[in-house]
């Protein structure tokens, strides 16, 4: 709300998937998104430093374990129920393996985030398709983000939206009771 009329948002609270899947029976799946802009992924040295530096204006995000059940990705090495499953995992695609690495078998790899933190690979997938406007070539752990930010309740704050919620609800269920369940969230 702002100054008394409610703004339309794509964007939610961060608790609202977690809660979404535990709390509501017919949701089938749902995925927590954070988009990242202006992020600086470098390639580490054995000196302590980096080899190599990308600035990165998009086609990265924070994400779920989740994104694989809601979103079709081709897996090239990794376990989609495992891959994002830790803090401070990545999964990358076949494309930016090579960007980085300069090859594909790069599973067990180490990245540097913007300075912050370091993200083991565990995952490699096929390029997003051409057609998708979720182009993600950089999928980081979304339990990572209370570290990275250096806030240990950061995914249970309500009152700030910020990340977008992707719901499936399982067969037979009208959106209208997603909808519906709204209010008392």
């Amino acid at each position: 709300m702002i100054d008394d009329e409610i703004q339309q948002t794509d964007v939610t609270p961060r608790p609202m998937g977690e809660i979404l899947r535990r709390e509501y029976p017919f949701v089938e799946s749902s995925v927590r998104l954070n988009n990242l802009f202006g992020s600086v992924i470098a390639v580490p040295d054995s000196k302590g430093g980096s080899s190599k530096k990308f600035e990165e204006s998009r086609n990265i995000c924070f994400t779920e374990p989740e994104y694989f059940d809601v979103f079709d990705s081709k897996w090239v090495s990794g376990n989609a129920k495992q891959a994002l499953s830790a803090p401070n995992t990545v999964v990358l695609s076949r494309d930016y393996a090579k960007k980085y690495f300069g090859r594909e078998n790069v599973m067990g790899e180490i990245l540097r985030f913007d300075n912050k933190v370091n993200l083991t690979v565990t995952g490699i997938i096929e390029n997003p398709p051409p057609n998708t406007q979720l182009r993600y070539d950089v999928l980081i752990s979304y339990s990572t983000i209370p570290g990275f930010y250096g806030d240990t309740n950061m995914l249970n704050v309500w009152a700030e939206p910020s990340t977008m919620c992707w719901v499936t609800l399982k067969e037979g269920t009208e959106p209208s009771r997603l909808t519906s369940s709204f209010p008392e969230m």
